[in-house]
């Protein structure tokens, strides 16, 4: 959410590949992880700390969740109905509007592959793999079988196809997540490296430290700062 509403309110992107260093200033930055500071102050977000108490399940595990105590989630649209189905009855779920800067041009958001598929290099039969994902993709008996389970197809055929049949359902959150989505306006793309796990491991320390307090929100940012462009001059080729 960080992301978003600082893509909404500078129009830039987080990371400047063609530099190999954040796209942000240092008070960018540290406004980035100060809305954290705040969001947690403010209870309209749980602490690492208050969360890793519950121990290591998955989040719509934890008994706040299935209680309804948490009053809603900011989670990949794939993904929505294990939290929907965690709830205790008779609670349930509701798509809600997406926050939006008046005026801004790309609401900071980008897709994730759910499932992804690859040929081996060095793979003897790379024909036949590359039947056997066409098959999966889009032939009727591959995405069939295949479902909703791993979020809703990009295949064309796919997406009509379940959508005749009632799997995929407009009412259903993860596709009208999916289609919410499509309807707000993206322009800038997301580097893969926003993703690269040494980096979010690095964004998990510094918010586990500002939560134990051993460290303030602008030793926090400056670290991260720091040893992020660190990661990024090395990981971006």
């Amino acid at each position: 959410m960080n992301r978003s509403f600082m893509v909404q309110k500078y129009g830039i992107p987080m990371i400047d590949e063609a530099n190999k260093k954040f796209a942000y200033s240092d008070a960018q930055m540290l406004e980035f992880f100060k809305m954290y500071e705040d969001m947690v102050n403010n209870h309209v977000t749980p602490s690492s700390k208050y969360v890793a108490g519950f121990g290591k399940a998955n989040f719509y595990e934890h008994k706040p969740w299935i209680n309804g105590e948490w009053a809603g989630v900011y989670m990949w649209n794939s993904a929505i109905n294990k939290y929907n189905d965690n709830l205790r009855p008779p609670q349930s779920m509701e798509l809600g509007f997406y926050p939006m800067i008046k005026g801004a041009d790309d609401a900071g958001l980008f897709y994730k592959p759910a499932l992804m598929l690859s040929i081996g290099k060095n793979s003897q039969h790379p024909e036949d793999a590359a039947k056997l994902i066409n098959f999966l993709l889009n032939e009727p008996a591959g995405y069939n079988a295949m479902g909703l389970a791993r979020g809703v197809p990009l295949s064309l055929a796919a997406r009509r196809a379940l959508s005749l049949d009632g799997t995929i359902k407009d009412d259903d959150l993860s596709v009208a997540g999916l289609a919410q989505i499509d309807d707000l306006p993206k322009k800038l793309l997301t580097s893969p490296h926003f993703e690269n796990p040494k980096l979010l491991g690095l964004f998990e320390e510094m918010i586990e430290k500002m939560d134990q307090g051993t460290m303030t929100v602008e030793q926090a940012a400056k670290e991260f700062m720091s040893q992020g462009n660190r990661i990024l001059r090395r990981a971006v080729k």
